[in-house]
């Protein structure tokens, strides 16, 4: 791979002796000759194997392209795409998913948690749990913000949730009776360690077809070298137990509704979670979730060697070499491997495709728009994945406008500072968290964080452009079949 001459805006592979072309400017990705491709490049040496009348009628290609498509040109964004209008309209009426925090408690010390001593800057683990009273009030508020919805969707999360089933147990049953009558259709969830399940809490889910998302991050020495009881003990044994309980009494709501959250921790052994999943006794039809522990603001890496990051992108290729092996050998492709790749290879594959004078401020949502998040006291954050770092308001007095258009705006001018000329623009998916800092008692979007991360986000990207370039080109119309 190779970024474009300065007077081309795009991107070079070359794949089993093709040559491939990403065209910045519209999202495009073609198959090109190899003369047009060193004519793109500027590689004038190559040009020698070539006559004048096949450079002639290349060059003419290249024209006939650039003004039918508008490709092969020069970078030509100029600006951020924002629509302040849209956002009291779109806080007004279109909630759609409500994360509840309801304890800051947990039964577990999970040794990466985010609540823990790896994370100064975040609050610690703590008892503080929601009261029935924020709970009541944080359901009316998505009840009272979500008039443009027919799917609505609240899930439980924590600390660990499952300490508070009373509470669960009111809010939803809360919840069903505020929408009865309506239309709509209610989705809850649950994200938990599954550790303390009960056959009451079970029929309860079951009633109320939850979605169970379990924690659990490979086999018994990987998950218990951090997934540990308060006395250090490892809890493989007790989430594999209570997948049993609920897979023998209910097999079918089990292999629907149960997915697993996966967290990656050094030292890595991806082969090793990826052969344990694809074929672990309780496997189901859900998802994995994968990531790895929050690399922001830590002192939890300190303590591996400095090879690890080295030793992560080798193992992440050894999966993309075994992914286009089995389709070679038209093998089906493993459920970690499409879990681990899907949604990225998916955004690529739904980009948006077109000649346009704007980007979109990468993966940026209007904050609090897209998965909603209350705290135990009831203040509003953008998401759980921010948590309790940047606050937009609070369920008494709703979303603090000027708050939101602050923080959206402020991206937006990052990226109009560092986003126009970029040649992944239009494929990066970075938004508020990767660019928080603390200051204080509190959090703040840095312009210089946002840059730290760009050169490692964009090798990213493009790893997985020629990636997919490479499923596209064994699988054609078959791909969304195979990704979805």
């Amino acid at each position: 791979m190779s970024e474009a001459n300065p007077r081309i805006y795009g991107l070079f592979f070359e794949i089993d002796d093709k040559c491939y072309f990403y065209d910045a400017n519209t999202g495009h990705i073609m198959e090109v000759a190899p003369i047009v491709y060193n004519l793109l490049q500027g590689e004038v040496t190559q040009l020698a194997k070539y006559n004048n009348e096949d450079i002639t009628r290349a060059r003419n290609l290249i024209r006939m392209y650039r003004d039918k498509y508008g490709v092969f040109q020069q970078p030509r964004f100029k600006t951020v795409l924002y629509k302040p209008h849209e956002i009291r309209k779109v806080l007004n009426e279109q909630l759609h998913m409500m994360i509840l925090n309801i304890t800051e408690d947990c039964n577990l010390r999970c040794r990466y948690c985010t609540f823990g001593k790896h994370y100064p800057y975040i609050r610690n683990r703590a008892n503080r749990r929601m009261s029935w009273r924020v709970a009541k009030r944080a359901i009316d508020f998505l009840f009272e913000h979500s008039g443009a919805q027919n799917h609505l969707h609240i899930s439980y999360y924590g600390g660990e949730p499952l300490l508070t089933f009373q509470l669960i147990k009111e809010a939803t049953e809360y919840a069903v009776w505020k929408w009865r009558g309506t239309h709509k259709k209610l989705h809850f969830g649950i994200t938990t360690n599954l550790t303390l399940l009960t056959y009451e809490m079970l029929e309860f889910f079951v009633k109320h077809n939850f979605i169970l998302t379990v924690s659990l991050n490979g086999p018994k020495e990987i998950n218990d070298r951090e997934r540990v009881t308060p006395q250090g003990k490892g809890t493989y044994g007790l989430v594999i137990d209570k997948l049993a309980m609920i897979k023998n009494k209910y097999s079918k709501y089990f292999e629907n509704n149960v997915n697993y959250s996966v967290v990656l921790t050094p030292p890595f052994d991806l082969i090793k979670v990826r052969d344990f999943f694809n074929n672990f006794d309780y496997r189901t039809k859900g998802e994995l979730f994968i990531n790895l522990v929050d690399q922001n603001d830590t002192t939890y890496y300190a303590q591996f060697g400095d090879d690890i990051w080295q030793d992560y992108h080798t193992q992440v290729q050894q999966l993309r070499d075994d992914f286009i092996k089995k389709l070679e050998g038209n093998e089906p492709v493993d459920w970690f491997s499409l879990s681990f790749f899907g949604n990225r290879l998916y955004g690529i594959h739904k980009r948006e495709i077109g000649l346009t004078d704007y980007i979109y401020p990468n993966g940026a949502c209007i904050p609090g728009a897209s998965r909603t998040y209350v705290s135990t006291q009831g203040i509003l954050y953008p998401c759980e994945k921010i948590a309790e770092r940047l606050p937009v308001g609070d369920v008494w007095n709703g979303f603090d406008l000027n708050r939101v258009r602050y923080i959206y705006e402020r991206y937006v001018e990052m990226c109009e500072a560092l986003c126009l000329n970029c040649v992944v623009n239009r494929l990066c998916s970075m938004c508020y968290v990767s660019v928080l800092v603390p200051k204080g008692r509190h959090y703040v979007l840095s312009i210089n964080r946002k840059k730290s991360q760009c050169e490692s986000i964009r090798k990213g990207i493009i790893a997985d452009l020629k990636f997919y370039i490479q499923i596209l080109s064994k699988v054609g119309e078959k791909f969304e079949r195979l990704i979805r």
